[in-house]
């Protein structure tokens, strides 16, 4: 067989697994039902077995996505409708004080604040109903816990692509 044919084989196994190689080892290119970069990926999740958790909440429009590498949770993911108004940074500091240590606005969306250990992305959809806002909420665990600076870069990176994918494949 040809090293061509080998390559060609070797690539439509990875299209077909619906993974991406990074820096050797297999990533998703679709978390929690929106499409992703490879590399961004692979900075937030580490090498392993990955799966996905994934469920809507009856009742409620809020999907929650546990991503797990060898059994252990090592992402969480929260996307949601608000029909109220709503400032990332005052759930950071009076709700989430634990993954938001030091809250720091960003330019995602309308309004995003990252933190420690997660990123809060909010937006209008005014595909949904009027006055309404998507949200996605990102915490990252298993993580090292004095690394904040690498959790900030890789979560607002990784926000940057996620946020508006999600948003526009929920509708907005």
């Amino acid at each position: 067989m040809s090293i061509r044919s080998v390559t060609a084989i070797g690539l439509l196994a990875l299209v077909l697994a619906g993974c991406q190689s990074t820096q050797g080892r297999e990533v998703p290119d679709s978390l929690c039902g929106t499409h992703v970069t490879s590399d961004l990926t692979a900075d937030l999740i580490p090498p392993g077995e990955i799966a996905e958790d994934l469920r809507e909440r009856q009742g409620w429009p809020k999907t929650v996505c546990r991503v797990l590498v060898d059994g252990v949770v090592v992402l969480y993911i929260e996307m949601q409708m608000q029909t109220t108004p709503l400032d990332p940074m005052e759930l950071a500091t009076e709700h989430w004080q634990m993954m938001f240590g030091d809250p720091r606005r960003l330019d995602i969306g309308d309004s995003a604040v990252v933190g420690d250990h997660g990123i809060a992305v909010l937006a209008a959809c005014p595909g949904y109903k009027e006055g309404a806002s998507y949200s996605v909420d990102i915490l990252v665990k298993n993580r090292d816990p004095d690394d904040v600076d690498s959790n900030r870069v890789a979560l607002e990176a990784f926000a940057r692509e996620y946020f508006p994918q999600s948003r526009q494949d929920a509708g907005c």
